[in-house]
């Protein structure tokens, strides 16, 4: 899955890698890749918005605690319930029927405000004119369609995009300026792309990423680009610079033939940790 949590610029510019043209670009990317989700292991949990669909049994309570170890949420696009055991999720929760805990939980803030964390559990919601009492106690009762992860933030790019057709791989910016580099993922309407690669104007793209779907990008097309915690983002520029520093990733397992690099078989900085640990699974509250 292309996700990185730093990107070839922040790498570039903060000089941690004393690399300079774009001939070593890739194994870079690959490599900001692999620490990011070396990240993601650590942290037991990831930060990037991933679209897709879980499946719950009922406790027989009124709350619905997300399972150790499962995807934190950001939000829930529809939850259906299994009345009858048939495997068939025929009956539909209204908004009403629920909440989202914590209540103080804003997943979509931007990445450097308090309030901006996960969801970890859902709510009958008492207070509501909603039909449910609790969230009925069989196995596999439920499946939650939503966006799972850390949080979904994102700042709009000073550029904007033409992609076309859902199939197009090549994306044009409307001009140079502006923070789109490889390694960031873009939100363009309801569609993530990834940026493999960028000449001025013309970006590379992965279409389509993180469960979302590829659409038509019209020119003009607005570009968010999404953004992770700044402590994470650095944990991964940390990370990726000690392994340049080693010369030829001989702390990281790669094949030349591919230039495929894997951050593997070492342990974190005492540096990295120490951002790292407040963001680890069990930890925030």
């Amino acid at each position: 899955m292309p996700n990185s949590y730093a990107t070839i610029g922040d790498i570039k510019g903060a000089l941690v890698g004393n690399v300079t043209g774009t001939g070593n670009d890739a194994r870079l990317r690959a490599l900001l890749e692999s620490v990011s989700r070396t990240v993601d292991a650590y942290c037991a949990r990831h930060f990037h918005s991933l679209t897709a669909t879980r499946y719950l049994s009922g406790t027989g309570s009124y709350r619905l605690w997300l399972p150790q170890g499962y995807p934190d949420l950001i939000s829930v696009t529809s939850i259906k319930e299994d009345e009858d055991a048939n495997a068939t999720y025929e009956t539909t929760w209204a908004a009403a029927d629920y909440i989202l805990g914590p209540y103080d939980a804003v997943p979509t803030g931007r990445v450097y405000l308090p309030s901006t964390k996960p969801y970890g559990w859902i709510e009958v919601d008492q207070r509501s004119t909603g039909a449910k009492s609790a969230f009925a106690t069989r196995q596999r009762a439920f499946e939650l369609v939503g966006k799972w992860g850390y949080s979904e933030s994102s700042y709009i790019d000073a550029a904007t995009i033409t992609v076309t057709t859902a199939a197009t791989t090549a994306g044009t910016l409307s001009s140079d300026t502006g923070d789109v580099s490889p390694g960031h993922t873009l939100l363009l309407g309801t569609e993530q792309v990834y940026v493999s690669a960028r000449t001025t104007t013309a970006l590379t793209l992965v279409r389509g990423v993180n469960g979302t779907t590829a659409a038509i990008q019209a020119g003009g097309t607005v570009i968010n680009i999404i953004e992770y915690p700044e402590p994470v983002r650095e944990a991964v520029l940390i990370e990726t610079g000690l392994l340049l520093e080693t010369r030829g990733y001989r702390r990281a397992v790669g094949t030349p033939e591919t230039g495929m690099v894997s951050a593997f078989g070492r342990t974190f900085s005492e540096e990295t940790r120490r951002k790292l640990d407040p963001y680890r699974s069990g930890v925030l509250v």
